[in-house]
């Protein structure tokens, strides 16, 4: 299976922030659907567990958009708020849907870790299915304080979680449970907050493989 990769380095013609690093691969045979991945807080797009999302997401011939945020390709902190990274994130959509002529409705998101938390912080209403991949909470900022906006929506959502992830106490999903529509699915296994276990050196990879079924079988 053949890849196009394409690179941009800025985005300034849409953006007023400094630019974000981007990589959109479109695979040969592409089924016209892009999957968006969000990446986690300390983690580049070109990071292992996001090359293995992009890899097992081009075997199913999903385009996959992936970014950089601009907080840590400068060294700095996100803001206590969010609100800059949630801007940031808006723009990125926008730029795109702009550039590949999808509708919102047509995007899928993977969101890890501190990228759900910014996505929490949009309007995701008109989005595609939704994949939670190890959201934070903790006894301030609730599972559900946090998340239960996305959980009303009428759009498919996965939430995946370590059942030892020390980032979200999985009690609080289960808490939480009450609220799921039929069309939320929740995925656990173990290992750390990137699937990682010791047990299971595979573990990883069948989380991945898992995660881009449900979206190859939830359309």
């Amino acid at each position: 299976m053949k890849t196009i990769i394409l690179f941009f380095l800025s985005l300034s013609c849409f953006a007023a922030k400094p630019s974000n690093s981007i990589q959109v691969s479109i695979p040969e045979g592409a089924n016209g659907k892009y999957i968006l991945v969000i990446p986690a807080k300390k983690y580049s797009m070109k990071g292992e567990l996001f090359q293995k999302i992009k890899r097992e997401a081009l075997r199913r011939s999903y385009a996959v958009l992936q970014f950089d945020w601009s907080f840590y390709t400068k060294n700095i902190e996100p803001t206590k708020s969010l609100r800059a990274e949630a801007r940031e994130l808006n723009e990125l959509i926008d730029y795109f849907q702009e550039t590949y002529g999808f509708q919102k409705n047509e995007l899928i998101i993977i969101a890890k870790s501190f990228g759900s938390r910014v996505l929490s912080k949009i309007r995701t209403q008109n989005l595609g299915p939704i994949a939670l991949v190890t959201p934070n909470c903790d006894s301030i900022s609730t599972f559900y304080k946090t998340y239960g906006k996305l959980l009303n929506h009428k759009q498919k959502m996965q939430i995946s979680i370590s059942v030892d992830d020390p980032y979200c106490n999985v009690e609080q999903i289960y808490n939480s449970a009450s609220y799921f529509t039929k069309k939320i699915t929740l995925y656990t296994s173990t290992g750390d907050h990137n699937f990682v276990s010791k047990e299971n050196v595979f573990n990883q990879d069948i989380m991945i493989s898992q995660l881009v079924n449900w979206i190859y079988t939830n359309p």
